[in-house]
């Protein structure tokens, strides 16, 4: 397994007291366990209290902040799995379909039991170990471990049971999110996709927007630009070749673009980021 992917998990153990933070650098699906204090979450303009025993899910694209506004220490875990990982390293659909699918009813909190608590906690402390070690084939212990807390969740909490078994049609959307995945630096086409995967142009968009929560557009220039914000953070590369590697050949549109959606420019992004101390992940994941 490459260096690249051995730095695409990251746990730690935090705790806090009257903290706000929002999250505009975002690379990964969190999974948030919260052991004492309560936290406000806003994510995807849906708001949350978290609390010991709950267990908060937000995916790599969504925009979340956390407010924790008493005098209770907030204490968690914070586990972060990138999106490439999750597709590589976690077999069972279903599993990954409760990190990378929303549903217009998606709830990001769930609220365990004292019994799922304390085996998700006992989760959450050895992908600790393995993670502080790192001992031989320790990512594929971490990604084990991680769908046995996806199992847990999706044991426990029926709304999570977005398939039933083999669901092709859900599969076929899997396998055109690691597509697109894996092809970010050239133009995407859903007519392409569609000859691809034997699917109608038509039906395919509606399938898309009707499982992962996002039209195909609107999901890839996310995609995209979540891409070219950690490359800003985690690397010297111009804004020119930046542009390039996320598939947009003039790179006054990809600025255009960036400014509208981040309300800054790649240039200004990367000088906040970096000096909010926002840590390269090729430091932090190691």
């Amino acid at each position: 397994m490459s260096d690249e992917l051995m730095r695409r998990v990251d746990i730690c153990y935090l705790e806090s007291k009257n903290e706000h933070v929002t999250w505009d650098v975002h690379f990964f699906h969190e999974l948030i366990l919260v052991k004492g204090g309560e936290a406000e979450f806003t994510i995807n303009n849906k708001k949350y209290a978290a609390r010991k025993g709950s267990l908060v899910i937000i995916g790599n694209l969504e925009r979340h902040d956390f407010n924790v506004d008493n005098d209770m220490v907030y204490k968690r875990y914070v586990l972060k799995v990138s999106h490439d990982f999750c597709l590589l390293m976690i077999r069972e659909l279903a599993f990954i379909s409760i990190l990378i699918h929303r549903t217009p009813d998606y709830n990001h909190v769930v609220e365990l039991d004292e019994e799922n608590e304390e085996q998700i906690t006992n989760f959450f402390d050895s992908i600790c170990q393995e993670y502080t070690k790192k001992p031989l084939m320790w990512q594929t212990r971490c990604a084990l471990l991680i769908s046995e807390i996806l199992l847990t969740i999706y044991r426990f909490n029926k709304n999570m049971r977005f398939i039933q078994g083999n669901n092709e049609m859900t599969n076929s959307i899997v396998e055109v999110q690691k597509y697109i995945e894996e092809n970010l630096n050239r133009k995407i086409t859903l007519e392409e996709l569609g000859k691809r995967y034997y699917i109608s142009k038509c039906y395919l968009s509606r399938m898309f927007q009707e499982i992962t929560g996002y039209g195909f557009k609107e999901y890839l220039i996310l995609c995209k630009l979540n891409k070219a914000k950690r490359l800003l953070c985690d690397t010297n590369l111009s804004v020119g070749d930046i542009s390039a590697s996320v598939g947009y050949v003039d790179v006054n549109n990809f600025i255009r673009i960036f400014r509208i959606r981040e309300g800054t420019t790649p240039k200004q992004y990367r000088k906040v980021a970096l000096s909010d101390g926002v840590t390269p992940i090729s430091n932090n994941m190691n």
